[in-house]
């Protein structure tokens, strides 16, 4: 019953998490004097959903959502203290994750939130590593993740939703296994490439004489709440794994992707992308890139 109300993501309230918070205190010491393989994952799960898809927009001190993230890290901890069925596959490989993951770092806008959850997926993606048959599961969830940028649309989240989470969560799988993001770096980079040309080509789209000042002003200014530098430095990375990648210079999502990257000062992997395409791309018989890497240069400093 109580996984059904969770999925629906409806029935409850701030009497309900006072509640649910009066429950678990009492179910503490039952948990601490318990086997961690005792029982079956129902209980896991419902506090999976309750911490996901209550806590982000119910609680609001920064005391008790730390309260739950830990609560949950610790339930999870201790079921994998033991040799039985692995409980992370529900955190990892569940059709859920992508929406999970949007809403807990795109949707939800309390930040103390934001870097609970983000501790708790790296606590998840160290426990998975430490079993070398949980490859598999660091596999799906780096897909995940992938499918996470493939559906990230700029603007129509709030204006303090970021990548950056995201992208440091693709760093902590590759800590564990280089070899995962050598696998789907092409794919990353793919999506890399769209997302930023679409955050480029959604700004663009707006006429700025006939949109407000004000909308116009907060529009321009999220662009950097994709984390810009976060993303082209992720890009770098995987572009040195993948020296043979082809670019699709003559594309329309190109040219919105190179204004993106060099319409403002980001990190130093900026400078070394433009530096790579330019090198690899032009030739004394071919400077058209250059040529729009210039032109591109000239208009933002008009």
């Amino acid at each position: 019953e109580n996984n059904t109300i969770f999925r629906q993501q409806t029935l409850y309230d701030s009497d309900f998490v006072g509640f649910m918070r009066r429950v678990y205190d009492k179910m503490l010491p039952a948990w601490n004097n318990t086997a961690p393989d005792a029982g079956n994952n129902i209980d896991l799960q419902v506090l999976m959903r309750f911490v996901y898809n209550v806590v982000p927009i119910q609680c609001q001190n920064a005391a008790d959502i730390k309260w739950w993230w830990s609560l949950l890290k610790e339930k999870l901890h201790r079921s994998q203290q033991q040799e039985h069925p692995n409980k992370l596959a529900p955190f990892m490989t569940s059709g859920f994750v992508p929406s999970y993951l949007v809403n807990l770092f795109g949707k939800y806008h309390n930040a103390c939130n934001k870097q609970q959850a983000l501790q708790f997926f790296e606590h998840v993606i160290a426990l998975s590593a430490q079993r070398p048959n949980n490859l598999d599961l660091l596999d799906i969830f780096l897909q995940k993740l992938l499918s996470v940028i493939e559906q990230w649309i700029p603007y129509k989240l709030p204006e303090d939703a970021s990548m950056q989470q995201i992208i440091r969560l693709i760093h902590c799988v590759a800590q564990r296994s280089e070899a995962l993001l050598t696998t789907h770096g092409v794919q990353i980079m793919r999506a890399l490439i769209r997302l930023l040309s679409i955050d480029y080509r959604e700004a663009e789209s707006l006429n700025k004489h006939s949109t407000p000042s004000e909308l116009w002003h907060l529009l321009r200014a999220s662009e950097t709440n994709l984390a810009v530098s976060d993303a082209l430095d992720l890009l770098w990375r995987l572009m040195q794994l993948h020296g043979e990648f082809e670019f699709e210079v003559q594309s329309e999502q190109f040219q919105a992707f190179l204004h993106r990257v060099i319409s403002a000062n980001y990190a130093e992997s900026q400078v070394l992308i433009v530096k790579h395409l330019v090198d690899r791309y032009c030739s004394a018989d071919n400077l058209l890139l250059f040529e729009d890497v210039i032109g591109i240069i000239h208009r933002r400093m008009t």
